[in-house]
C-alpha cells in the first residue's frame, strides 16, 4: 500500500480538492520499507454520469510523480506518472495505476470528488489488485 504525506511546511491538512494541486511524498510500504519519492498530485473532476475524463500534466524529470484520477463508473482510477516528461507512449515514461473502490469515495462527492484525506489513499491497490507498492 502507499499513502501521501504533505510537505513539513504545510500550514493546512493535506487534502485534495477538485482542480487543486499539491506537493507531498509518496510512501511505499512493502518489501522496501525505506522507499519514498516526491509526489506531485492533482485532483480532477470526476463525473460518474458522463464520459471518462483523462487529463495529463507534464512534469519535470526530477523524481516527481503526477497523480491522475480517472472515472471508471465503479471507482476512481489513479495513475501516477513517474518521471514522465515525454510522450506517455515513450518507454522511458513509467506509468503506475491504482484503483479506489467507489465505496471508499466520500458520500455526496460522486460528481465532484473533493476533499478526501490521505488516510483514504492507504486503501489504494493497483489495478491488478496487488499491493500498490511495486513502484
Amino acid at each position: 500500500m502507499f499513502y501521501i504525506t504533505p510537505p513539513s511546511t504545510a500550514q493546512e491538512p493535506f487534502r485534495f480538492q477538485n482542480g487543486a494541486e499539491a506537493w507531498g511524498t509518496l510512501h511505499c510500504r512493502g518489501q522496501d520499507l525505506s522507499h519514498t519519492e516526491p509526489v506531485f498530485a492533482t485532483m480532477y473532476e470526476l463525473d460518474y454520469t458522463g464520459p471518462v475524463r483523462k487529463i495529463r500534466r507534464r512534469v519535470g524529470n526530477d523524481g516527481r510523480f503526477h497523480l491522475q484520477l480517472v472515472d471508471n463508473k465503479t471507482g476512481a482510477m489513479v495513475k501516477i506518472f513517474h518521471r514522465c516528461n515525454k510522450d506517455p507512449k515513450d518507454k522511458s515514461c513509467k506509468v503506475f495505476q491504482w484503483y479506489l473502490p467507489k465505496k471508499l469515495i466520500p458520500p455526496g462527492s460522486e460528481k465532484f470528488m473533493q476533499g478526501f484525506g490521505t488516510q483514504d489513499l492507504v486503501d489504494f491497490k493497483n489495478y491488478d489488485g496487488e499491493d500498490g507498492c511495486n513502484v
